[in-house]
């Protein structure tokens, strides 16, 4: 009888525990609240019928699990046409089916958003209202992008404070990564960069508070979101990396670990199980039937110098991260000052965004394809922007400091309004430069640069 107490007892010590610090992530602090609703509804508001082909391609996959029950997309691509369909743009062919080539997770996940915009759809024909499947149903699911980075900035505001950063750096480096990047330009898209952007930050989030307040149960909690990423993007895996070396410094106990991986493992699973079942065998993605990219093998999959691909990713015209963000050039300093005071913090940090940069600086594609800004470093974009809140601390009382802060980040935010209220398809360079010179401008210099580093 005691020890059925006691067990009640802990089981709901444990409910409440998770349950307060769900309410606590966001809703009692006014200043995130604010945050968040302003993110949101600028977000949202950005939100435009584009269908890229990775849209296309994950709306075919979630149509087709709701409304055709099956994994397979021909009868989805038989029904409807999404912009850049009839070249096959984000799409397989294995054994008479076609698949989509990208992770299952997004697809999954919007179930909920697509079945809104489903219902919405039903509505305005029951009033006799005719409007397109296909534009009813994309917009909640562009608003789960929005919703997914809104949630960032809070939580991205919220570890700001429990790292013990100033309010008014905290608040400034926020709205830095809400409008100075561009995770806005991708929270008004179904693409998966702002999802993956939250389940990062979130699973680094709950590493650290797992560490700061012994929580051993959120190390399982973070594996799980970590987990989650990787059926998203599965270069989200790398970040197992850097949060065991933070925990190794950590001098966490062995269960900090043990939980932490047995937490990743059940979605991995349901990934490699999906694999399976398309592809009948785990360790294929969709991406190895491509119709239009060859990603047989590892030597055309990852076949740029890395050297250039870091180049490319953070320096060069047409996707370079300080050219689409200026006011990022002033976390490089950040870095250091973060190093002082938040020795392992930092670490985690600079090792997260060094392993995904890493992996898309070989990869083939890693400009990302038509694409505004070097969209893949979104997934891990606030570990860059992070840092940006110590130097803003370290020069406050420096005035010209402030001058040239504002400068940037005012360039930062024009920049990425003009992906917002653009497609978000093309560079800046196509509205901002005239032809010839976007010509020069965008392969001039990336021309020079491979050319010095190849020879």
């Amino acid at each position: 009888m005691v020890l059925s107490r006691v067990r009640t007892f802990s089981i709901r010590s444990k409910l409440n525990d998770i349950v307060d610090f769900v309410l606590n992530l966001v809703w009692y602090n006014k200043t995130r609240f604010k945050l968040f609703l302003l993110a949101l509804i600028v977000y949202s508001v950005s939100i435009a019928h584009y269908y890229a082909p990775d849209e296309s391609s994950y709306w075919l996959l979630t149509v087709s699990i709701t409304d055709y029950h099956s994994l397979y997309i021909d009868q989805a691509m038989i029904t409807y046409t999404p912009w850049k369909l009839d070249s096959k743009m984000g799409v397989g062919y294995y054994d008479g089916h076609y698949y989509s080539t990208l992770p299952p997770g997004l697809s999954f996940i919007a179930i909920p958003f697509f079945l809104i915009g489903k219902g919405m759809w039903n509505v305005l024909i029951f009033f006799g209202i005719s409007m397109s499947y296909i534009t009813i149903t994309y917009i909640p699911m562009a608003m789960l992008s929005s919703i997914s980075a809104a949630f960032t900035i809070t939580l991205f505001h919220k570890l700001l404070n429990e790292l013990e950063f100033s309010d008014n750096s905290a608040l400034l480096t926020s709205i830095t990564l809400a409008f100075g990047t561009i995770s806005w330009v991708y929270a008004k898209t179904f693409y998966a960069q702002s999802l993956s952007m939250l389940l990062n930050f979130f699973g680094l989030y709950l590493v650290i508070l797992a560490t700061k307040y012994e929580k051993t149960n959120r190390f399982f909690l973070a594996g799980i979101v970590i987990g989650i990423a990787t059926t998203v993007r599965v270069s989200n895996i790398f970040l197992v990396i850097p949060v065991l070396i933070y925990l190794a410094l950590k001098s966490q106990r062995i269960n900090a670990f043990i939980f932490f991986i047995f937490g990743t493992l059940p979605a991995v699973f349901l990934l490699l199980l999906y694999n399976y079942i398309c592809f009948d065998n785990p360790f294929i993605t969709g991406y190895y039937y491509d119709l239009i990219y060859d990603y047989t093998s590892i030597s055309s999959t990852f076949s740029t110098n890395p050297l250039f691909g870091i180049y490319g990713l953070l320096f060069s015209p047409g996707r370079g991260l300080f050219v689409y963000s200026p006011v990022l050039v002033l976390s490089i300093p950040g870095f250091y000052y973060f190093l002082k005071s938040d020795k392992e913090e930092a670490i985690l940090f600079i090792a997260s965004f060094l392993v995904i940069l890493s992996f898309y600086s070989t990869y083939t594609w890693w400009h990302g394809g038509l694409s505004f800004g070097p969209r893949f470093l979104t997934d891990i974009l606030p570990s860059f922007v992070l840092p940006l809140g110590k130097t803003l601390e370290k020069f406050s009382s420096n005035k010209y400091f402030w001058i040239l802060f504002y400068l940037l980040l005012g360039f930062s935010i024009f920049t990425q309004t003009i992906g917002a209220l653009t497609s978000p398809l093309a560079d800046i360079q196509e509205y901002a430069l005239p032809r010839k010179i976007d010509e020069l401008t965008r392969n001039g210099p990336d021309i020079l640069i491979y050319n010095l580093i190849k020879n």
